[in-house]
């Protein structure tokens, strides 16, 4: 619902635009929820996110006619905002969707295992370098910007990592599961194993 909400708004904007491959994700998302209870009656796989904001690089990017210049830094505050609550909901390149999958639901035999009944596995989906809707050129006024692809190109990541299901935590507090079952959608952090279409593998020690 909160993905889907931000993509209407994207529809109606100039920066963006509406994205079908983007809105389908969001309805896959929510029918994963009605085929889960179907199936398992219970939510073994979960739709997450995270957010890891970075400070944008500083260097000049010039006009196309070179009279004036920014930078990606006031790109961003233009596009993402500048607040944390900004940044979480519209910040694609600080943004990961997660699936994340509870290990202990899919053993075999599973009522007689001491395995964790919290542990997931998560895979991890991001995007790096997006500065506008198809490309990263822009209009500031009636001046053309654009930044150059082979010094920051647009990319994809690919993660792996551990995850904790909060609403599996062993708690007795009604409080305190209803405040947890509230905060399962965010991501843990944890260590993260990271593949991205530069072709380059990175381990990550604490990613979020």
């Amino acid at each position: 619902l909160l993905q889907s909400t931000v993509e209407v708004m994207d529809g109606f904007s100039e920066k963006w635009g509406f994205s079908m491959a983007d809105m389908g994700f969001n309805l896959l998302g929510a029918s994963l929820f009605a085929a889960q209870e179907l199936c398992w009656e219970e939510q073994r796989i979960r739709p997450k996110i995270s957010s890891s904001p970075a400070p944008y690089p500083s260097d000049p990017v010039f006009s196309t006619d070179g009279s004036e210049q920014t930078t990606l830094q006031a790109r961003a505050d233009e596009l993402f905002g500048t607040s944390f609550g900004e940044n979480f909901v519209k910040d694609y390149n600080a943004q990961t969707i997660w699936l994340s999958a509870n290990i202990h639901a899919f053993l075999p035999r599973r009522e007689n295992t001491r395995f964790p009944r919290w542990l997931n596995l998560a895979l991890g989906y991001g995007a790096a370098n997006m500065y506008g809707g198809f490309d990263n050129s822009w209009t500031t006024g009636q001046t053309e910007f654009f930044a150059d692809p082979d010094l920051y190109p647009r990319y994809r990541q690919f993660y792996l990592s551990p995850d904790i299901d909060l609403s599996r935590l062993p708690v007795r507090s009604r409080l305190l599961r209803t405040l947890l079952g509230t905060l399962n959608f965010i991501k843990i952090p944890a260590p993260a194993l990271e593949f991205n279409t530069r072709g380059k593998l990175r381990l990550h020690a604490l990613y979020w």
